[in-house]
This record gives structure tokens, C-alpha cells and sequence, in this order.
């Protein structure tokens, strides 16, 4: 573990099984995440972002123990946690807590806000005085600009910004090390989605809070990451610095995810466009070799034949390509 890291994974890996629909034939393996190694360290918000469906938020619920991993090692602050139990979990519930994508799913629709909030506290056994948990809670919706007077109310009654203010709230009540932001804002509407970003930020630097903020956006990648993690199909295809990746991006699935990004006139993101070929593979039925290799325009036969992990390709700047 580097040496201000707070959570790491080696070779993680999750398979889930896809249930056989015909008589007689094999249940599929489907390999959502793909022999993941990286380190997330004290204070800083790593990114994580690739198309729909590459693993993103199964691989940030992995990190946390919300999904148990098929292989591989997570160490927080230096300790194993891999095999523990639900019940040795318990007290390392309080590090690692999640922002969800949408809100109101993750809310109990039969629970006022209030009691949402302080739900996490009373099963970790916090603030059992009543009075001393309901100013808590008051501070926290007042921290996340929320109305304590609202606390009564239920969550329909709500937008959708103000729900993800509640959900924050919630994450907050512990004091976690490390939050896991799993798309917070693509379900909101752009100005929305600033306040949110901005709400963040702010409490990032007043709680010295720890992020992994996962997104199909760059723009919001950019805007909020100190580091960003590159995913396709699976696996970590590039990681670096955010302003070493949008200046320099090297993985080829990179600089098309960069170069697709709509531009009015010329702009930081500004590349050659690359369109890629074909669709993207089944995770249950992964090609030979490198991951990207039926995609990618600098493919060769080396490429279709050899598997490909990261390697430095400059000071702290990695990448899984074999044309590198």
C-alpha cells in the first residue's frame, strides 16, 4: 500500500453467475470486474469512468464490501478485510459509505428524512440520547443545506437535488474515511448537478474527506477528480493524474472517450476524432487477448493474442496497451 493509501484492492475480481434460460446448458460466468489493482489515498477523490456497463459501480460496491469479490484482496489502512464476515464488518461500516444514483430508491419510502438519517447511527449504536441524535441530524441536513424544519417530512416529498442532499446527509452521519459517489448526479438536471458537485467539494475540504467518485461524465470527472481510473469491460485500462490523462491520454479507448466529447469550437478535450468499430463485447464472452482489441483502430495480431495489464508509462502515469 502506498504510503498515504487508505484503500486498496489487489486482483480484484467479481464473477457473477447468469443462469442458464435453455435445458441441459451450462450457467455463464459473467466477468464484471476484471483483476483490478489500485490504491486510493487519504484526502484525494479518485475517478472512475467509462461507458455504461464497464464495471464502474460494481467495482466501487466491491471496494466496499457491499459485494462480496469471487478473488483478490481489500486492505484498508493496511488491513485485510477481505474475508471478513458481516458481523466482523460491522465496526468498518462506519469507514466506507456510499452515495447512490438514485436517491429516492435508496430511501425508505416509509421513513420521514429524519429518521432516514439517523438510521445509520442506531444500528451502529451512536448517539443513543434521542435529543442529542436529533440536533445530530438537524446539524447534518443544515450542513448538506437542507431545512431542518423538513425532517418530519417523507421522501416523495422531495426533488430530486434534495433527496441527493438527504442521501448525502446520510453518508455524513458516520463520519466515514472514505465515501463511494456512485453516479450522484447523472439523474439531475445540470444546474442541479452543479450544487451537488459544489456541496462536495465543499464538504471534501471542511471534513477532509476521502471520494471515489464514479462517473460516465467527463466534464464531471474533471471538474471534481484529483486522479482518474479509466474502465473498459471490466478492467482499469488507464490511470493518472487528471491533468496528466486530459493532456496526455495514451490508452486508445481513452483518447476516443475524449475525443467524443461535443466541443464548440476548439476545446481542452480536443482530439481527432476516433470512431470505433463494432460494439462493445459481452462480458460473459470476453475476446482473446487484450480487452479492446476487437475496438481499437492500432489493434494488431499481438494485440488479439496477449493479455495486457498496466504499466508506468511516465511518473504516475499508467496504462494497459501493448503499442505503448
Amino acid at each position: 500500500m502506498e504510503q498515504n493509501g487508505l484503500l486498496e484492492v489487489q486482483n480484484l475480481t467479481k464473477v457473477f453467475r447468469v443462469p442458464s434460460r435453455r435445458l441441459f446448458e451450462k450457467d455463464r460466468s459473467l466477468l464484471a470486474v476484471n483483476d483490478v489493482s489500485l490504491s486510493i489515498c487519504r484526502g484525494e477523490t479518485l475517478g472512475v469512468v467509462g461507458e455504461s456497463g464497464c464495471g464502474k459501480s460494481t467495482l466501487g460496491r466491491t471496494m466496499i464490501k457491499l459485494i462480496r469479490p469471487t478473488r483478490g484482496r481489500i486492505l484498508l489502512e493496511g488491513k485485510d478485510i477481505t474475508a471478513l464476515s458481516e458481523k466482523e464488518m460491522r465496526p468498518y461500516r462506519r469507514e466506507l459509505q456510499i452515495i447512490f444514483q438514485d436517491p429516492y430508491a435508496s430511501l425508505n419510502p416509509r421513513m420521514t428524512i429524519g429518521e432516514a438519517i439517523a438510521d445509520p447511527l442506531i444500528i451502529q449504536g451512536l448517539y443513543s440520547d434521542r435529543a442529542v441524535r436529533t440536533a445530530y441530524v438537524q446539524a447534518l441536513m443544515e450542513e448538506c443545506g437542507l431545512d431542518p424544519a423538513m425532517a418530519h417530512r417523507y421522501p416523495h416529498e422531495f426533488s430530486g437535488g434534495q433527496r441527493q442532499r438527504i442521501g448525502i446527509a446520510r453518508a455524513l452521519g458516520l463520519s466515514p474515511k472514505l465515501i463511494v459517489c456512485d453516479e450522484p448526479v447523472s439523474a439531475l438536471d445540470v444546474s442541479i448537478q452543479s450544487q451537488i458537485l459544489n456541496l462536495l467539494t465543499r464538504l471534501r475540504a471542511e471534513r477532509e474527506l476521502t471520494l471515489m467518485f464514479i462517473s460516465h461524465d467527463l466534464s464531471v470527472i474533471n471538474y471534481i477528480s484529483d486522479r482518474v481510473a479509466v474502465m473498459y469491460l471490466g478492467k482499469v485500462v488507464e490511470l493518472a493524474e487528471k491533468k496528466e490523462l486530459f493532456a496526455h491520454p495514451a490508452h486508445p479507448y481513452t483518447r476516443a472517450l475524449l475525443a467524443a466529447v461535443p466541443q464548440v469550437g476548439r476545446g481542452k478535450f480536443d482530439l481527432e476524432r476516433t470512431i470505433l468499430e463494432g460494439t462493445i463485447p459481452s462480458p460473459v464472452n470476453l475476446p482473446e487477448g487484450c480487452i479492446f482489441s476487437s475496438r481499437c483502430p492500432m489493434a494488431t495480431a499481438e494485440c488479439k493474442a496477449y493479455q495486457t495489464s498496466l504499466s508506468e508509462i511516465a511518473p504516475g502515469h499508467y496504462a494497459a496497451c501493448a503499442k505503448l
